[in-house]
This record gives C-alpha cells, structure tokens and sequence, in this order.
C-alpha cells in the first residue's frame, strides 16, 4: 500500500511540476534540461547546474503548491548562482517576493517518510 501511494504521490507531483516549470522558466529565462523526481529523507530540491537537471523531492506533492514553487524557483536560481549569497536572493525576491514565507511555511513541515527510494 505505501509503494502504491507513493507512486500516486509521485505521479501527482509530475503532473504539477508539468504545469508550474515551464511558468516559472519563461518568467526566469532559466531553463532545465531534464527533470526528475525522487524520494529524499534530508532535501525538497536539488540542482545539477552542469548538467541543467532538477530534482524534487516526491513528498512535495503532500505540501501546498506555494511550497513547490518555491523549490522550482530556488533550484533554477542556482542554475545561475550556486551559493545562498546576495546574487541568489535578489533574484529570489525579484521573481517571488514572498519566498520567504514559503520557505518558512515549508521547513515547517517535516518530511514524512523515513526511508529514501534506493
């Protein structure tokens, strides 16, 4: 049962992720090669600069959409700066103002699952 709703979870999270990427591309001008999904038990995101892919985490799915567009802006962003600096979050503000509100309303929710897909 936790493997079948796992696979909705992930399936949910695509089909947002399909709809929310390419918004937040053209808004941007930042644009992923290639995405995917993933359970991770420590991350919501992750970039691969030189390789132009996104990761997300498949537990977003459970989190408000706020939360996933936060993660889509915060990993793209690091297609141009890979450190937190200055750079990164003057680009965060000018695209999502309120991306410190997400991201609180984000750590503010735990990750569920305990076990990492291998």
């Amino acid at each position: 049962r936790e493997r079948y709703m796992r696979e909705q979870y992930r399936e949910a999270l695509k089909k947002e992720i399909r709809r929310l990427l390419p918004k937040w591309e053209q808004m941007t001008g930042l644009h992923a090669k290639e995405w995917r999904t993933k359970y991770m038990t420590t991350k919501w995101g992750i970039c691969k600069a030189e390789a132009g892919r996104l990761w997300f985490n498949v537990q977003l799915a459970e989190k408000p959409l706020i939360c996933l567009e936060f993660i889509i802006l915060h990993e793209l962003t690091h297609f141009v700066e890979r450190r937190h600096d200055e750079r990164f979050t003057a680009i965060m503000d000018k695209y999502m103002p309120n991306w410190r509100e997400a991201r609180k309303l984000l750590n503010s929710l735990k990750l569920d699952w305990v076990a990492a897909e291998k």
